[in-house]
Order: structure tokens, then C-alpha cells, then sequence
């Protein structure tokens, strides 16, 4: 058996002391300069201890904030309230105390705040609500700066950031201290030097501050201070255990640049990771109100989505009506809304007056905005759209702004997979693709013998847009064809959407569809290209088949879309109907990196919707989201840049097939529909070669 340390068994005893409730334990702990660290294992020693009783051990876990705090910490939950915060309490909204109560839990990944909504929604107040949360545990806290490994010589600092030391004073330090001299429970005191004195005095039942020092605004017990800052030279040299940021998008008005205002915010989360890593109770808060997408690299990380790739961060981005709804009595009672167009780098924002003028654009780009409010977006749409709307000025533009273009690429003389297929990992994986897609592909003439329903002969070209938890996956495939005017045709013999129900799809089912492709189905592949993510075994395994494989990244740079969309304006892409592939396209727009500053193609941010019932015409069904646009979008570029020769095929334009199909029939009808036209064809091919005379289809 492993002998503990001496030192250890020793922190265990000290421990079992201090929260037992003898004070004096902790002289010992400063004597012996054990650690944090130390004290939490010795307490694990505790907890692991055979000769425990479990009763013991549930009074250790209850009791053992007393080994880092002289006084019992309250929850975030109970620092919302009059006891603590005073009559604040009754006046926070909603949404806000959300916020705070998702935030500041102990087991919670966030450590970055971003509040982004319209103005008017209590940023600044949840800013300085959860500060102060901090500050009170730093205050419960025996020895703080040993809690976090920090030198005894040294202070404990929050920052308040803005575009001026006035500014941050306006915009932050004021609701600091409304919130400090409304509550019974924060007593002031004129002098820094009498907090300690005065926090003795007055004993754990009350939390003493002054606005005199010489280390900045605000000070506390426990050597804890805020400090004001306009510049990240103010950063320097600081125990920053958080930062809270106000409108650095401003900071362009005072002249400074795009990079200053990024590493305003950047230096900020790095000191604060630096002296406190991601520990619970540093933090950093970005308090801005929605200004300028295109200059502001603030409104670009937000609203672009790239924040959102972080899990420690945690966003509200959003409109009053939607977040303050009781600000609203009139369209809480009617409903009644106006559209406008939120605006992009190329369009400016506009009231929209008829349906038709809202077909042009897609759904995410339109804000529908309370009635009550008309008067005012009339007289300032741009200012409002920010204001009240909680959507920046500018925006990147959609690739794609005709989506009649997408409409004709879709032909009901083609097949594909409506929506999408299921492939989750815990199935198994041989012919789980194959077993799903064979029957609605494929002509079966004897067993295990397929061939293709169209044009079966001709060269096949595909990619793979492939996820494994989070969002879809998709497999693409697409061959040449030439139309009567001699020009090539890229026509979709695929795309199949996987799912996988909120588990993690099959990467082996899709390496195995290919096998079975070219073992039963008898297809050409001549070329398969996968994206980056995790493709490098799936690459390796289908060489030693004797796959031709390669990697192809379609969004790092522009040239692979805007062949793409070209062709599809041009009428040289054809598909059957895939809903999620619709929107996919219809979500695409260009963007600048954020870090680069090259262009390149994403998709519109917000929440994917997996299946809302898939209707053509008003389904969302692949909204905010390209896995299937980029396997599409691969496929057709492989066909183009690597097919050489003339098609064996020949396409034609079926106009009458599919002026009798509306988005709206049964797909029962357009099967049956489509075989008629693949007979109906067949028969004009008879008549001609042969000379025979064969009764109609149907």
C-alpha cells in the first residue's frame, strides 16, 4: 500500500479542524504555507477514508467551503436577492437574472460574457451584478491571494475598460456604485485605510468599501480593487482576476484602429488567463452595443459566429421586444409586425412593404419589428435597426441574393434523398449507407446486382463534407452530361444529408459506402475528395482500395463557390429536390476572417434546424448551415476540373415533366411521374432506331 505524505496527512488534519469549526486551524495553514491545491487533496484524503462514516462524509461535503472561507459564500442564486444586492433585486429583468444564474454556477465552462443585445437590456447592470458576485466571494474568502497562488505582496484587480477614463467611469462605474450604496449590506467607508479596521468592526455580516486609494476607483476587503482603463497599457503588470469591456466598438470614433480595439479585448482575456487560467471566478465581460459589422472586429467576432465556436463563451445577442417583451403592450396584445431588411455590405436596410419584395430575401435577414415602433424606424432605420433591433450596421452579403437560380437547378426529372438519412456510430456500420439509398438508386436485375437509373455508364465524381458530433454530414455525387447544344451539363445523381440524432455519425459506414458503390452498384468513381476534418485515415484506407482519393477544402478560399454558383446561374448544375440543400445555398454568404483578413465563404449564424417537416416552399430545414452545399459544391468541381472527353449522355430539358409537378406533390406522384418520363424516353428511342410502334406509358 502507497504511504501518504506526511504533509498531506498533516493538511488532512487541518482540514477536519477547520471545518469542524476551529478558527484557530488556520494559523497552522499559514505557518506551514499550504497551498490550495494541498488543502483539496488532503479533503479528497478525507472524503476516500474507510473509518468515515457516510453520514461523516455528507456533513465534510456540506461543510467544506470553511477550509478557503472564514464566512459561507452565497450562491449566485442567493446573491440576487434583497440581502444581498438590496431593492436592486426587485428590479432585475429576466433575461438578465438568466444570465447571471447560467453563468456563475460553479460546475459552468463560461468565463467570457459577451453582451451584445439592443441598448436598454441591462448589460451594464448584469456586468456589474456579477462582478460584484466575484468580489463578495473574494471577500468571504481567508486568504484570497493564496487561494489562487498569488504573491502576498501583490493586489487582486477587476478592470472597467472603455474609449475614455470618463466613459468607463459613465458607463460602469456608476452602476457599481448605485447598486453598492442602495444595499444595506455594503457599508462605505471614507478612507482606504479603515477597511480593514472597519470590516473587523462590523464583523462577516457586512462587506466594507471605499472610493478613496491610490490603486484605482473602487476598493475592498482582502485587497481587492477596480481599477479604470481606456488602454492595454493599463493592463500591465496586474492581478486581473476579471475585466469588463463597455462599447469598444466606440473606440473607432475616437480615431483608434480595428487592431487596437482587437487587442484591447485580447490583452484583457490574456492577462486574466495568465495570473487566474480558467478558474472558477475569473471571468471577462464584453459589454457593446451593436455598432458596425464591417470596421467593428468586435460586431464582426460576435456576429459572424466565430464567438460561438469557444465554448467558455456566453453570448446575448438580440432585439428589445424579444428580450423585454412588457416593453411592448401593443404587439404583446395584437401581434402586429412590419418586416424590414436588416441590411448587408451591399444593401442597405429597408422597409419591407409587399410579399413580394420579402421573397427577396431570406428569413434570417428579415427583423419583424412591433408596430408601435414604425414611426421611429421611419424617421432613423439604420440607428434603430441597432438600437432597438440588436442587429450592427452593414453585414457580410449572401453569395446568392436570385434564388430562382436555385429553384431551376432543381429538376423533378432527377432523384435524391429529400432530407436527410440516419448513420449514428452505435449502428453497424457494413452497408448501413448502401441498405438506406440501394432501392430509390438503383435497378436491381438479380441478387446483389445494381445498376444506376441513369446514365450508369458515365464516370462519377464525389465529395465529402464529413462531421462527426455537432452538424451534418454529407456525400455528393455528380456526373457529366452533354445537352443538345454541345455544352456540359453537371448532373446530381446524389446528395445524401447523415444524420445521426444527436449522436456521432458513422465515419466507417461512409469509407464503406464507396466499396459498396463500385462492389454492387457498378459505379466509375473516378475521383473522391474529402474536406479536412478527420479524413486522413478514411483517405488512407480507401487508397489501399484503390480508390482514386484526394483532399479538397471548398470554403478556405473563393474559386471552388464561385464556379460553382456560376454554373448553377448559368443552368449547368442539375439536382433532385433536397430541402437541405436549398437552404444550405440559400444560407452561403462571403466574409472577411477575422484573423486574415481574407475572404472567404460561411454560412449565416444561428440555430440549425434538423426537421420541421421539410416543406419546400417554407421548410428551414438545412438553414444556417453548408455540409451539404459543400459536399454538392466539391462533387461539381471535381466533375469539372478533372472530367476529359465528351459525355456519354445526353440531357434533356423535360419542361413538360416538370410544369405538371409542383413543389407541392405527393412524392409518391412524382415517383410515379418519373418513371413514366424514363419510359416515355425509352420509347421515343425505340421508335426512332427501330421503327416500332409501342403503346404510351401511363
Amino acid at each position: 500500500m502507497e504511504k501518504i505524505p506526511k504533509r498531506l496527512v498533516e493538511a488532512a488534519h487541518i482540514s477536519k479542524d477547520l471545518i469542524a469549526g476551529d478558527e484557530s486551524a488556520y494559523d497552522f495553514v499559514e505557518q506551514f504555507d499550504f497551498t490550495a491545491e494541498e488543502l483539496n487533496s488532503a479533503l479528497q484524503l478525507l472524503l476516500t477514508n474507510p473509518k468515515f462514516s457516510d453520514r461523516e462524509k455528507i456533513y465534510l461535503l456540506g461543510n467544506m467551503w470553511k477550509i478557503h472561507y472564514r464566512t459561507k459564500p452565497p450562491k449566485i442564486e442567493e446573491f440576487l436577492t434583497n440581502e444581498w444586492i438590496g431593492p436592486t433585486a426587485e428590479s432585475i429583468f429576466p433575461h438578465v437574472r438568466d444570465i447571471l444564474v447560467k453563468f456563475w454556477q460553479e460546475d459552468s465552462d463560461y468565463r467570457n460574457l459577451l453582451l451584445a443585445s439592443a441598448i436598454g437590456t441591462g448589460k451594464s447592470f448584469a456586468s456589474a451584478i456579477g462582478s460584484l458576485f466575484v468580489t463578495t466571494h473574494l471577500w468571504a474568502m481567508r486568504n484570497p491571494k493564496r487561494f489562487f497562488g498569488l504573491s502576498q505582496a501583490t493586489s487582486i484587480v477587476h478592470m472597467l475598460v472603455s474609449f475614455t477614463q470618463e466613459k468607463a467611469q459613465q458607463l460602469l462605474l456608476k452602476p457599481f456604485k448605485e447598486i453598492l450604496l442602495s444595499s444595506p449590506k455594503f457599508v462605505r467607508v471614507l478612507q482606504e485605510e479603515r477597511i480593514g479596521k472597519k470590516q473587523h468592526e462590523v464583523g462577516d455580516d457586512k462587506i466594507v468599501w471605499s472610493t478613496a486609494g491610490d490603486m484605482g476607483a473602487l476598493q475592498f476587503f482582502n485587497d481587492v480593487h477596480y481599477v479604470l482603463g481606456s488602454s492595454p497599457s493599463k493592463l500591465l503588470g496586474l492581478n486581473l482576476i476579471g475585466a469588463i469591456m463597455s462599447e469598444l466598438s466606440f473606440f473607432m470614433e475616437m480615431g483608434y484602429g480595428a487592431d487596437y480595439i482587437w487587442r484591447v479585448y485580447q490583452d484583457a482575456k490574456a492577462r486574466v488567463r495568465s495570473r487566474f487560467g480558467t478558474r472558477y471566478l475569473s471571468y471577462t465581460v464584453m459589454d457593446s452595443s451593436p455598432n458596425d459589422i464591417e470596421k467593428s472586429p468586435i460586431d464582426r467576432f460576435i456576429f459572424t459566429g466565430e464567438a460561438a465556436k469557444d465554448p467558455t463563451n456566453f453570448m446575448l445577442t438580440g432585439s428589445q421586444w424579444d428580450l423585454m417583451p412588457f416593453k411592448f403592450p401593443d404587439w404583446q396584445r395584437t401581434k402586429k409586425t412590419f418586416p424590414v431588411f436588416r441590411g448587408s455590405s451591399g444593401s442597405p436596410p429597408e422597409i419591407i412593404e409587399t410579399e413580394s419584395h420579402r421573397e427577396q430575401y431570406s428569413p434570417e435577414e428579415i427583423i419583424d419589428v412591433p408596430s408601435e415602433l414604425k414611426i421611429f424606424f421611419e424617421e432613423n432605420l439604420l440607428k434603430n435597426i441597432k438600437d432597438y433591433g440588436g442587429w450592427p450596421s452593414g453585414g457580410d452579403d449572401k453569395l446568392i441574393r436570385n434564388y430562382d437560380s436555385i429553384e431551376n437547378m432543381f429538376s423533378f426529372q432527377l432523384k435524391n434523398i429529400y432530407s436527410f438519412i440516419e448513420a449514428p456510430s452505435d449502428k453497424p456500420s457494413e452497408h448501413l449507407i448502401w441498405n438506406q439509398i440501394k432501392d430509390k438508386f438503383f435497378v436491381k436485375h438479380r441478387k446483389d446486382n445494381y445498376e444506376f437509373y441513369r446514365s450508369p455508364l458515365e464516370k462519377r465524381f464525389l465529395h465529402v463534407d464529413q462531421s462527426e458530433t455537432g452538424d451534418q454530414s454529407c456525400i455528393a455525387m455528380v456526373h457529366p452530361e452533354t445537352t443538345k447544344n454541345g455544352e456540359t451539363l453537371y448532373v446530381t445523381d446524389f446528395t445524401i444529408v447523415i444524420d445521426a440524432s444527436k449522436k456521432r455519425i458513422n465515419l466507417n459506414a461512409i469509407r464503406l459506402f464507396f466499396e459498396d458503390l463500385r462492389r454492387f452498384g457498378h459505379i466509375a468513381i473516378a475521383l473522391i475528395t474529402f474536406d479536412q476534418y478527420q479524413s486522413s485515415t478514411t483517405i488512407q484506407y480507401l487508397k489501399g482500395k484503390d480508390f482514386k482519393v484526394e483532399r479538397l477544402s471548398v470554403d478556405s478560399t473563393m474559386n471552388q463557390y464561385l464556379a460553382y454558383l456560376s454554373l448553377m446561374q448559368n443552368g449547368r448544375v442539375k439536382s433532385g429536390r433536397n430541402i437541405v440543400l436549398k437552404n444550405n445555398i440559400k444560407s452561403l454568404k462571403e466574409v472577411v476572417s477575422q484573423r486574415s483578413g481574407r475572404k472567404k465563404i460561411d454560412h449565416e449564424k444561428g440555430k440549425a434546424v434538423t426537421d420541421d417537416g421539410g416543406k419546400w416552399n417554407t421548410s428551414l430545414m438545412g438553414t444556417n448551415a453548408k455540409d451539404a452545399s459543400d459536399a454538392h459544391c466539391g462533387a461539381v468541381w471535381n466533375a469539372l476540373h478533372n472530367f476529359k472527353g465528351v459525355a456519354r449522355y445526353i440531357w434533356v430539358e423535360d419542361s413538360e415533366f416538370d410544369e405538371k409537378i409542383t413543389a407541392d406533390t405527393s412524392s409518391d406522384k412524382i415517383k410515379t411521374a418519373q418513371v413514366n418520363s424514363i419510359k416515355k424516353k425509352a420509347i421515343e428511342i425505340v421508335k426512332k432506331k427501330y421503327g416500332y410502334t409501342l403503346p404510351e406509358p401511363g
